[in-house]
């Protein structure tokens, strides 16, 4: 995404902010505590659910997301994930939703199977296969329904915050993982 598309789901979440019932104080984090606990307990969660149930089911799939998702790094990850993906998936489509319906609940729901849908293309290049889409699909559910409440409870920094645990949490495993997958899958 561009510099003027990033500006369009900005401008979006700021012009809403005051329509969705928001006052300054939920545009910026109220705790930051809150914030981390939620977004190590975010990471862990996909941790078990990714390396314990999905792994195995993947085979190679897993190892070619490892090495797509490593390609990436941390740092890109950190800025660009965790920040302007939060601030177009909650600062803008969910602010839209929570105008458009009214509706939390249907709002972060939504704004998550988004969010999902958006992540299917890059994951795309491990294959096609249901147990891959069941990953992708639980994964980013998970991740987009927690940063989604964080945001609605505790403002877009808390959601950047939440996603940013996760990915500092998951980045380590990752490298483990992949250095001893690369012995079984090497190409």
């Amino acid at each position: 995404m561009n510099n003027s598309g990033l500006s369009i789901f900005v401008a979006l979440g700021a012009a809403l902010t005051n329509k969705i019932s928001f006052n300054t104080e939920n545009i910026y984090i109220s705790n930051w505590a809150k914030a981390a606990l939620v977004g190590i307990g975010c990471s862990i969660t996909h941790i078990l659910i990714y390396y314990g149930f999905f792994k195995p089911l993947l085979g190679k799939a897993f190892y070619k997301i490892e090495k797509h998702r490593n390609s990436i790094g941390i740092i890109p990850r950190i800025l660009y994930a965790s920040v302007v993906e939060e601030l177009i998936f909650r600062w803008g489509i969910l602010s839209l939703l929570l105008w458009l319906t009214q509706s939390v609940l249907i709002s972060i729901a939504v704004s998550s199977l988004i969010f999902t849908l958006a992540h299917y293309q890059g994951s795309s290049i491990a294959g096609k296969s249901f147990t891959l889409y069941s990953y992708i699909f639980i994964g980013n559910m998970l991740v987009g329904i927690i940063c989604g409440w964080q945001f609605y409870e505790n403002g877009i920094f808390a959601a950047i915050l939440v996603h940013m645990c996760f990915h500092l949490i998951l980045y380590p495993f990752e490298v483990k993982v992949l250095e001893s997958a690369q012995n079984k899958y090497s190409e």
